[in-house]
């Protein structure tokens, strides 16, 4: 009983430090592939410059 305890407690702590991580990162990035493209920002300075 010991021993299942013990592998249960182990694969609980890599379920939760590892692969609900990793799942999150995932989502993320399916995310991303559904939103618009960001533009990119032009800073204030180098709108009047030229070079």
């Amino acid at each position: 009983m010991a021993v299942s305890l013990g592998f249960g407690i182990l694969f609980a702590t890599l379920a939760t430090l590892v692969v609900v991580p990793i799942n999150y990162l995932i989502l993320e990035d399916i995310a991303q592939l559904y939103r618009a493209p960001q533009l990119e920002k032009v800073p204030a300075a180098r709108l009047g410059t030229q070079s």
